[in-house]
């Protein structure tokens, strides 16, 4: 971080003020309108026609609104015609997951539906936000549940105490339906034209973009076409990446740069041969390499295990952007743990094998 930089974050801090209220409203406006468009109306149902318009056109007016008051003046967007195919298609959405921001650059395009972890669904008005786009909400616990630090061991088993607490209450009514795994609901949710396009990030957790992360298999055991999106984030002092920084400084200086730049790449859509639907595993490690190509960087066999190693031995990135701080040798006890155990995934279950 120079000089520049620093003097700067010191002189723009009224901008960055600004732009937290701005923000702030918009949350709140966007909580508002969920909470008109989810009244009455059950968690897993489509909304009606005057619900969506509303949804659609209010939170694409609010994305690009909140992205214009951060400095993202002008988004380039490429390749918008094969997001008509992927509509009539079903398609789902895959994106490489660089930064928080990621979300709102897609609904300022367009209306689609996320893959989320179940904690956000009691943020505080993202929840609501959430539950209006009829984000899918999943654990994680199956991708990282032998790694997961104390705290957040207990924040997951008191966000499971409450999802179970709302299934008793509604198995007391004779229409509620069972409760099903993460793959089966986002494979129904990805294939019902009632529904907007789902878009997942199988890479799971943010990179720094200059490499593919390891893809997990959910929006690939579908077998429904992938609509893959490339994001950039092109800078010059600060790139708006989020990977293993510390998140309120890292939002700060983002706030108080004057111009942000976005890129939006939407590649062809590709179909699955017979051998893709029958191994996801494939299916994903094609569609990959074809998104690694546009972007023109290489694929890492890293992905959210090791992440989770480098969060338990709590090392990140000082603020210079270059020192790594934390126990370097509690990281290499905890990768030795992860590389030597396999993980099976079956719903919301692990199994280790040693």
């Amino acid at each position: 971080m120079t000089l520049w930089e620093w003097v700067k974050l010191v002189l723009l801090m009224p901008l960055a003020l600004f732009r937290v209220l701005v923000v702030l409203l918009i949350l709140a406006m966007g909580a508002l309108v969920g909470h008109i468009v989810c009244r009455g109306m059950p968690d897993d149902q489509p909304l009606t026609s005057w619900r969506r318009v509303l949804i659609q056109y209010s939170y694409r007016f609010f994305s690009r609104f909140g992205l214009f008051c951060m400095g993202f003046i002008y988004i380039n967007v490429r390749g918008y015609e094969n997001l008509i195919q992927a509509q009539q298609s079903r398609a789902v959405v895959i994106i490489n997951h660089v930064s928080y921001l990621d979300g709102l650059v897609l609904q300022s395009f367009f209306l689609c539906t996320a893959v989320a972890k179940g904690g956000l669904a009691h943020v505080p008005l993202m929840g609501t936000i959430g539950r209006a786009l009829r984000v899918v909400f999943v654990e994680r616990q199956c991708a990282v549940g032998v790694l997961e630090s104390p705290s957040a061991q207990s924040n997951r088993k008191e966000l499971k105490r409450r999802r179970v607490e709302k299934v008793d209450t509604l198995s007391t009514d004779p229409e509620s339906k069972p409760a099903r795994g993460n793959s089966a609901r986002i494979a129904e949710r990805a294939k019902d034209p009632a529904f907007p396009l789902v878009f997942m990030a199988p890479e799971a957790t943010c990179s720094t973009g200059r490499q593919l992360l390891k893809f997990k298999t959910g929006a690939f055991v579908t077998g429904q076409p992938i609509l893959p999106i490339v994001l950039r984030y092109p800078h010059r002092n600060l790139c708006a990446s989020y990977n293993m920084c510390y998140f309120p400084f890292r939002l700060l200086r983002l706030l108080t740069q004057v111009i942000n730049h976005a890129d939006l790449t939407i590649m062809e859509m590709h179909n699955p041969t017979d051998e893709e639907v029958k191994d996801p595993v494939l299916y994903a490690k094609t569609v990959r390499s074809k998104m690694a190509a546009v972007l023109g960087v290489p694929v890492s066999d890293q992905g959210l295990e090791e992440m989770a190693s480098l969060c338990k031995a709590d090392i990140s990135v000082a603020h210079d952007g270059k020192t790594v701080t934390g126990d370097l040798k509690l990281l290499s006890e905890y990768m030795a743990e992860a590389k030597s155990k396999q993980i099976n995934f079956v719903e919301n279950k692990v199994t280790v094998k040693l």
